[in-house]
């Protein structure tokens, strides 16, 4: 790919994660869902959103999915949107990084929002 389009995959990619990570920890904070009913609500809603045909082929369905997974983090982890952005931002690096090595969906999207979580979690103590 060139430079270009890998700009505009990862802010797309990034916008999507944010924007799955953020609805997901909005839910759960200001309307008391739970994290799975959460995280299940913005996923179902976001996989009939309809894109162009670049964010379409690029997967940005699966972006959003993997957001609100890393969106279930306990609110008092999530404690801003800053802390949202930086975990959407680590979440992305890591989905794109992983894209040529790991195929399909099967466990993909729940471990690179595990990792994600677990590296963000790790250094918010560094802080």
């Amino acid at each position: 790919m060139n430079q270009v389009l890998d700009k505009k995959l990862f802010i797309s990619k990034f916008f999507a994660f944010f924007g799955g990570c953020f609805i997901c920890c909005m839910l759960q904070k200001e309307f008391g869902f739970s994290a799975v009913v959460a995280s299940a609500s913005t996923g179902f809603v976001g996989s009939f959103l309809h894109f162009p045909r670049f964010y379409e082929k690029n997967g940005l369905h699966s972006a959003i999915y993997a957001g609100t997974f890393a969106g279930m983090c306990s609110p008092q982890v999530l404690e801003n949107h800053y802390h949202v952005c930086v975990l959407s931002l680590i979440g992305v690096t890591l989905y794109l990084l992983s894209m040529p090595y790991v195929k399909g969906i099967g466990g993909k999207l729940g471990t690179i929002s595990f990792i994600s979580s677990l590296i963000f979690f790790l250094s918010k103590g560094a802080w």
